[in-house]
């Protein structure tokens, strides 16, 4: 296999993680069994319901600048010769990411907590796409 198709393999997998999947609607994500739903630590779940117009506002703007930031960097790290300075540019991707969440106003606590109710609050999430399509900022299809 060739250092690129192997680069494009690890790049892809790992683009996977990134917050773009996270927002999908619940719909999409394979269904819980009850009882794991139930395991989910009540903090979570109540942390869901406490997003303020503002944190979904710094919400927007720290993803609308980490996509830029991963896109960016992951197409260089495609086109990088070498294993080591394609992990180089996947380190400064996610560096660039905590900046961006950052220069938003939040901590990387306060954007996961928004991810998280993304997950478990569809008025949420539709409030994170709207803002997010209104801004310009490509996002996955919705049902």
């Amino acid at each position: 296999m060739t250092i690129r198709k192997t680069l494009s393999i690890a790049i892809g997998a790992s683009f996977l993680a990134s917050p773009l999947v996270i927002a999908q609607p619940q719909q999409e994500q394979p269904q819980q069994q009850p009882q794991e739903q139930e395991a989910q630590p009540m903090e979570q779940q109540q942390e869901a319901q406490d997003i303020s117009d503002e944190q979904i506002e710094q919400f927007v703007e720290a993803y609308a600048e980490a996509k830029e930031a991963r896109e960016e960097y992951t197409e260089r790290a495609r086109e990088a010769d070498e294993p080591q300075e394609a992990q180089q540019l996947r380190q400064r991707a996610n560096e660039a990411e905590t900046e961006a969440i950052r220069d938003a106003g939040m901590d990387v606590d306060e954007y996961r907590d928004v991810e998280i109710a993304m997950q478990t609050d569809p008025d949420i999430r539709e409030e994170v796409h709207e803002r997010l399509e209104d801004k310009g900022v490509e996002v996955a299809t919705r049902r």
